[in-house]
């Protein structure tokens, strides 16, 4: 199965989400697959502060970011 997550996203981003991205890897199998989405350097920067490996994880870089307090219609334009 393949699980992507918004790295950049929800409440304490991206370290948190990182972080259960690294204890959600402990549990799924082989044959399950995370993307981390969003951006790239900011992620892979994270994971080596955790000590974890890039490479366990696809990255998909996405550079934009719509904030909490954007307007979902504003952001689009």
């Amino acid at each position: 199965m393949r699980i992507a997550i918004d790295a950049m996203g929800g409440d304490h981003a991206p370290d948190e989400i990182i972080a259960g991205a690294l204890e959600a890897r402990e549990v799924l199998g082989s044959e399950d697959e995370l993307v981390l989405i969003g951006d790239e350097q900011i992620i892979k920067t994270h994971l080596h502060k955790l000590g974890a490996d890039a490479e366990a994880f696809r990255i998909f870089h996405a550079s934009d970011v719509i904030g909490m307090d954007e307007s979902p219609v504003e952001a689009i334009r």
